[in-house]
């Protein structure tokens, strides 16, 4: 007999499991979810990781020049606590400051670039500067 199922047929003479029945349940359902959503905002997720990742890469070269900006190895370390107490990295100002301007240029660029692509269908100046480009 093959062994999954001489697994099941244990598996039920033993007895039934909701705990693994509702967990197996939910992440079915949690990745079926994300699939439908994954495909239907495809775009909006595709702008919004391309936002993020350009805000951060700007703000890092800035800090490079300026100072202040932890090293990505060090929060990594420390995040997996493999740093000592002493040598932990602290958010001082300079880092936090750093972090709240990534977060505000990641959702102006979202902003920006979402008002650029959906103003054609929404007739805003994207339309006009195609509908003039298209003239010439």
């Amino acid at each position: 007999m093959l062994p999954f199922v001489e697994m099941a047929i244990n598996y039920l003479h033993e007895g039934f499991d909701v705990g693994l029945w509702l967990s197996s349940l939910t992440c079915t359902l949690g990745a079926l979810l994300g699939a439908y959503l994954g495909y239907r905002l495809a775009f909006v997720i595709l702008i919004a990781s391309q936002a993020f990742l350009s805000a951060y890469l700007f703000v890092r070269g800035i800090s490079l020049v300026v100072g202040g900006f932890p090293d990505e190895i060090a929060i990594l370390k420390d995040m997996f606590d493999l740093q000592e107490p002493d040598e932990q990295v602290r958010p001082d100002l300079p880092f936090l400051l750093y972090g709240f301007s990534i977060v505000v240029l990641a959702m102006m660029s979202f902003k920006l670039q979402i008002r650029w692509i959906y103003g054609k269908k929404l007739g805003g100046d994207h339309q006009r500067m195609v509908e003039e480009e298209e003239i010439v």
